[in-house]
């Protein structure tokens, strides 16, 4: 009996070994996992309205998700978001109930970084808008 014993306990502290030296464990339901984790990067939005006109901006991930909650963006105000962002999201910008342009995220660094975005006027002889953006 004890020589069983011996034996079983010989094979678990083996078992432990060798899954250490993988990077490995013995998750609480007995499966080997892995100390591994995905990373998630912070990535902070930074928007200003440079865009000059009376009506304040407002700013829209998506179709629905409103950033700017209660407060729209007056000209020559910027305003910091705390949003999860990825490659390939939508920023819509609206003045009233009328757009006035989408910006797409095209990639972000695989490091903590600001998105800086700033809306303003594409040329003096129209009403369309513009993008700089700068990470």
């Amino acid at each position: 009996m004890f020589a069983c014993f011996a034996f079983v306990l010989s094979c678990c502290m083996v078992l432990t070994e060798s899954l250490r030296h993988t990077g490995q464990h013995i998750n609480h339901d007995g499966r080997a996992g892995t100390f591994v984790k995905a990373l998630e990067f912070k990535h902070r939005l930074r928007i200003c309205n440079a865009y000059p006109g009376t009506a304040a901006i407002d700013v829209y991930k998506g179709k629905g998700d409103r950033l700017t909650g209660d407060g729209s963006m007056p000209y020559k105000s910027c305003n910091d978001f705390v949003t999860p962002l990825k490659s390939g999201d939508k920023l819509e910008f609206k003045i009233g109930d009328a757009n006035a342009g989408t910006f797409s995220i095209a990639d972000l660094p695989n490091n903590d970084a600001v998105l800086f975005l700033v809306i303003h006027r594409h040329d003096t002889l129209s009403t369309a808008v513009a993008f700089e953006s700068h990470v």
